[in-house]
């Protein structure tokens, strides 16, 4: 299946009622675009978040995931950031398929520090971004460069920015007549839902508005 907004939605609401102040104690390598984070909540469980661009995800799981390889650059990077930290909030950007990790942290001065690690599951543009509190880039799973996008570049150093938001409605606003008023006549019982509603995949989009 398909994860989309609304699978976001309930794997991060599940998230922060298990991991809420959870202690971040590794980071491991699952497959070269997933990794798994080991967190302490008076028992193990491990988040893993994915941007493969075949298995865009994050879940949540008790069983320790098996480790394919050694760790990346990236994953050597989160080891060292991350390490020690403590989660303190899962949000996410409206119904779109981005989440954000914030972890609570000290620098080297012993200062308080909050860390954010963003997961996006957009196919091919999926995509782990580890980002200060101010918004800079610390790294990504996959460096984005003028090269390979003019509009949105994606490089240690630079401000983060988030892909374009969706202006389809949210899930919790639609309604039958909203339903109707989306689709020509000429779809007679207007089943196809997809393109107006955010946050659904298509497997979500099938219903009877006769």
């Amino acid at each position: 299946m398909q994860f989309d907004g609304i699978a976001m939605r309930a794997c991060l609401e599940r998230a922060g009622r298990l991991l809420s102040g959870a202690r971040l104690q590794r980071v491991y390598q699952v497959t070269p675009l997933a990794i798994a984070l080991e967190l302490w909540a008076g028992s193990y469980a491990y988040l893993v978040c994915s941007a493969e661009a075949e298995a865009a995800c994050i879940f949540v799981t008790s069983v320790k995931p098996a480790r394919t390889q050694d760790p990346s650059p990236y994953v050597s990077l989160l080891r060292r950031h991350l390490t020690g930290s403590r989660l303190v909030q899962a949000r996410q950007k409206g119904w779109d398929r981005i989440a954000t990790f914030d972890f609570r942290t000290r620098n080297e001065l012993g200062d308080p520090l909050r860390l954010s690690l963003i997961v996006e599951t957009m196919g091919k543009h999926s995509n782990l971004i580890c980002v200060r509190e101010d918004g800079r880039i610390i790294d990504a799973a996959k460096r984005i460069g003028r090269s390979r996008s003019r509009v949105r570049q994606v490089l240690p150093g630079l401000t983060y920015q988030a892909p374009p938001a969706t202006t389809s409605l949210a899930p919790i606003r639609w309604t039958q007549s909203t339903s109707k008023a989306s689709w020509p006549r000429s779809h007679p019982r207007r089943r196809r839902l997809r393109r107006p509603w955010q946050a659904a995949a298509c497997v979500h989009c099938r219903c009877d508005t006769r």
